[in-house]
């Protein structure tokens, strides 16, 4: 009698951990599409953001007078750059010489409130 006692433990046991993996396979099956979904929407924002300070940035550095000379902006085109998109900090770094100038811009992460 004790012996099938113990085997019946054992069983309910396996099943638990059997039914256990199950729902967490489930489970994550369930939430990768929406985890997917929010990264996609996250970096396509990201995008955005980052032409929106482009095309914020092209406008202050364009400067037909200037065109051609350097690549490294002047204190007033500096101080037209934008400094943040959405709460997130906007960077510049300027590159090369003329006539391959490379404007790198970056973007931090978000802070969380």
């Amino acid at each position: 009698m004790r012996k099938e006692g113990g085997a019946v433990l054992v069983y309910v046991l396996v099943a638990t951990v059997l039914v256990g993996l199950v729902a967490a396979a489930v489970s994550r099956t369930a939430f990768s599409g929406r985890v997917l979904q929010m990264r996609a929407e996250a970096q396509g924002r990201a995008r955005l953001l980052l032409l929106g300070a482009r095309a914020r940035a092209e406008a202050c550095l364009f400067d037909p007078v200037d065109a051609g000379r350097s690549c490294a902006p002047t204190a007033a085109q500096r101080a037209c750059l934008p400094i943040e998109a959405e709460g997130r900090r906007v960077e510049f770094s300027f590159e090369g010489s003329q006539p391959e100038c490379r404007i790198r811009i970056s973007l931090a992460a978000a802070q969380v409130r």
